[in-house]
């Protein structure tokens, strides 16, 4: 390969995550069309290729589910304020980044820890208050 064509799998890999998370973005689509367009066949690798080859220059192709769990819990907080627009967007990055199924996974995972961390906290509630019911009963017995 040419000096100047060498990492042009890697710059093809680079752009299509880009595209991946911002659909819309003009900046990426013009840059996938001019390497496209300066390199035609560029549009035929493949995506385990050009994910291959973004590996081989040390960038991670992976999305990271820690950042579509922050995604999510933010998003659940955002539907417990109110905020359903704001809650969506966060879910479909979210989405976007991990696919459905792993999202889907991520929410129901969020929901059950939300649920967990509730329970205890009630149950706190109601032993503190027990508790405090307790010490005064024993209080007013002297």
């Amino acid at each position: 390969m040419e000096p100047e064509t060498e990492n042009i799998s890697a710059a093809v890999g680079c752009a299509r995550l880009a595209l991946r998370l911002a659909p819309n973005d003009a900046h990426t689509t013009r840059l996938l069309n001019k390497i496209h367009t300066t390199y035609p066949d560029a549009a035929d690798e493949s995506d385990d290729h050009v994910m291959g080859e973004l590996a081989l220059q040390g960038v991670p192709t992976s999305p990271s589910a820690e950042i579509a769990i922050c995604l999510i819990m933010c998003a659940t907080d955002a539907a417990s304020d109110g905020d359903k627009q704001e809650a969506t967007r966060l879910t479909v990055r979210a989405r976007d980044l991990v696919g459905e199924e792993a999202c889907a996974a991520i929410i129901k995972l969020v929901r059950e820890s939300d649920a967990e961390l509730n329970a205890e906290r009630k149950a706190k509630r109601e032993a503190a208050g027990s508790n405090a019911d307790g010490a005064k009963e024993v209080g007013d017995a002297q």
